[in-house]
């Protein structure tokens, strides 16, 4: 993606892994920066780095978008922006285990991070960018969307909301100059999977089928040249998705978690 005059993006979860690459990426084309994350250390870390390497303002904001208030203020924020050009709704997390077993409020925390907080962010910037006629969204899914995963069932409904929600708001904004896409990763390199019982959930998956954060980034931008308005990144995934029986992925899905789950809970 190209910009003759880049001004403002806006990057939620941007302390690391996909939100971080897309931060660096933009930073190389000249973009302005407001990075949005919940750990402040790390997002001063990177406001800095690329400030330095890059000679463009980077504004850091600590916010908890799985809370209304830390919702509303970024999107009040937005609001007063005349300059954003892209915003790129890439917070998430993933808690583990059986829906049963699951901290409600880690569920209730998931929707907003997931649904209500890019729905939010989404209609506070979609104005600006009409009346200027150019505009990029980004809400980042997940290849989970795509199938029923025990062990991560609000992870995989709440992005299925996600990329529904695109692709209706892509239809709405044809013909605008405003280019909208759901960024459905599969398996990426990231901080993601450090956590709790997932580390054994990823030594799980064959080497060939994972990818790096910067060719999802870099696959997301030449997907607008298409004009793509959702991406599963990776020839392996679509292939996975799209050609193999569902019957067979649920089949595999559920053995792979019976065989790392004994006692246990994972998510994918």
């Amino acid at each position: 993606m190209k910009w003759n005059d880049p001004q403002e993006a806006l990057i939620t979860g941007a302390s690391s892994g996909i939100g971080a690459e897309f931060a660096r990426q933009l930073a190389s084309q000249g973009f302005n920066l407001v990075l949005v994350a919940r750990r402040k250390k790390k997002l001063d870390e990177i406001a800095k780095e690329l400030e330095s390497t890059n000679g463009i303002h980077v504004t850091a904001i600590t916010a908890d978008l799985s809370n209304i208030d830390g919702i509303d203020r970024i999107a009040n924020g937005i609001e007063g922006m005349n300059t954003l050009d892209v915003l790129i709704n890439n917070a998430g997390f993933g808690p583990v285990g059986d829906f049963i077993d699951l901290d409600f409020k880690d569920a209730v925390g998931m929707m907003r991070v997931h649904m209500d907080a890019p729905v939010r962010l989404c209609r506070a910037a979609l104005p600006g960018m009409k009346q200027r006629g150019r505009g990029v969204i980004i809400n980042v899914a997940s290849g989970a969307a795509f199938l029923p995963s025990a062990g991560g069932v609000m992870y995989g409904s709440t992005k299925v909301f996600l990329v529904h929600f695109t692709e209706a708001i892509a239809l709405e904004f044809a013909g605008t100059g405003i280019i909208i896409q759901a960024l459905c990763p599969g398996f990426t390199h990231t901080e993601f999977h450090d956590h709790g019982e997932l580390p054994a959930y990823k030594n799980s998956i064959p080497k060939f089928m994972w990818s790096t954060a910067a060719k999802v980034v870099a696959e997301s931008f030449a997907a607008f040249k298409k004009k793509k308005i959702v991406l599963l990144s990776g020839l392996r995934n679509r292939f996975l998705i799209h050609l193999v029986p569902r019957s067979l992925i649920v089949a595999g899905s559920k053995k792979s978690r019976e065989k790392l789950n004994k006692g246990k809970k994972i998510a994918v």
